[in-house]
């Protein structure tokens, strides 16, 4: 919840500026009197057709611009609290949960959801906290708790302390050369070759990466800031080795600010 709040209010704190001296915005606030299941949203996400579905703590929410159509798990969710979700290349749904599961809406059934089963009798009991598709069609199910899973061809495997990379993982994300980056408790990591390394930055907590269209890979830290790596200086050089970075701090930001210039 305070990494919630810390980044709520970072990025709150870059637009603001923008929000008071450029056009003003209408804002509307939809609640559970607008027919939410319940108010503490914790993932959006908006489908091919426009369909606007918001996971809660309390069920999901299916917004057509006009209302709200409420499931439950008593409409096939695997739970009722969602924590993240993630809409593939064929526009199927992947919402996970709090205690572990996930649950999956075939873009063709609109409002019928399977659990999505682990091969190897594998079952997650944290909380999910990001899912990813690559483009080798690998399933990447980031925890809170038991590190981070690779699903494919049927076998899961597991990624954790004991690989280096921490049993809290927070963020996965696909590079344009098909590599995996991890922010997790422990640091930055990438996936390549099979082989799972830490990029050697100075901050040992990563909570969220961006890769820009420039292959620039940002990380946002638990209490440094923001490092901005290159991936092409990457590409030929030993990853245990130091990497060149730039690093975004307040002052940084208030200098942008100045130039009205937002990231």
């Amino acid at each position: 919840m305070k990494h919630i709040c810390k980044v709520f209010g970072f990025f709150l704190f870059l637009i603001l500026p923008y929000l008071t001296f450029s056009q003003r915005y209408s804002f509307r606030s939809y609640t559970i009197e607008d027919g939410l299941p319940q108010s503490y949203v914790q993932t959006i996400v908006q489908d091919d057709e426009g369909y606007i579905w918001l996971g809660t703590t309390e069920g999901l929410a299916r917004y057509d611009g006009n209302r709200f159509v409420l499931f439950s798990k008593k409409d096939s969710l695997a739970e009722n609290a969602i924590s993240c979700s993630f809409i593939n290349s064929e526009g199927d749904i992947y919402f996970g949960h709090e205690k572990g599961a996930i649950s999956v809406l075939n873009k063709k059934s609109k409002s019928v959801f399977r659990k999505f089963i682990l091969p190897n009798g594998v079952e997650i009991k944290n909380r999910i906290h990001n899912i990813l598709i690559d483009s080798k069609k690998n399933l990447w199910i980031s925890t809170l708790g038991e590190g981070l899973y690779k699903i494919n061809d049927n076998k899961a495997e597991n990624f954790n302390e004991n690989d280096s990379l921490g049993n809290f993982v927070f963020s996965v994300q696909e590079d344009v050369d098909g590599n995996i980056w991890v922010a997790s408790d422990k640091g930055t990591f990438i996936y390549k070759n099979n082989t799972i390394t830490k990029l050697n930055l100075p901050e040992h907590k990563a909570y969220t990466l961006l890769l820009d269209k420039k292959s620039n890979l940002w990380v946002g830290t638990n209490n440094s800031g923001v490092f901005v790596v290159s991936l092409a200086q990457l590409r030929s050089k030993n990853l245990n080795d130091p990497v060149s970075y730039n690093k975004i701090s307040v002052d940084d930001v208030l200098a942008h600010q100045k130039e009205r210039q937002l990231f």
